[in-house]
């Protein structure tokens, strides 16, 4: 599903556009709609820089792609920032109401 079909998601790319001008690595929430959402970001030293969303897969969260991929230390090699949201309920795209 692409991300312009979720309008739910808007608020939640604009809240992630917002760390960057936040400390260099952070876990946080925001809310979206009610709902609160956490996520952990990597942010480099020199801004602007790219910025990379990797998603967990289904029962994981974003501290299961932290510890299981390379994407922090490749992040920090090449100087883009990496945001690691976590799914509602440790999923995705569920269909849920």
């Amino acid at each position: 599903m692409a991300l312009t079909t979720r309008p739910d998601w808007l608020p939640v790319l604009l809240s992630m556009a917002a760390i960057w001008f936040a400390h260099p690595a952070a876990a946080d929430t925001i809310d979206v709609d009610g709902t609160k959402r956490s996520y952990t970001a990597q942010l480099p030293a020199k801004k602007p820089a790219p910025l990379m969303v990797v998603l967990h897969g289904n029962t994981q969260d974003g501290a299961d792609m932290i510890a299981r991929t390379a994407w922090p230390q490749v992040a920090k090699r090449e100087g883009f920032a990496v945001v690691f949201p976590d799914g509602l309920n440790h999923a995705w795209a569920d269909a849920r109401t």
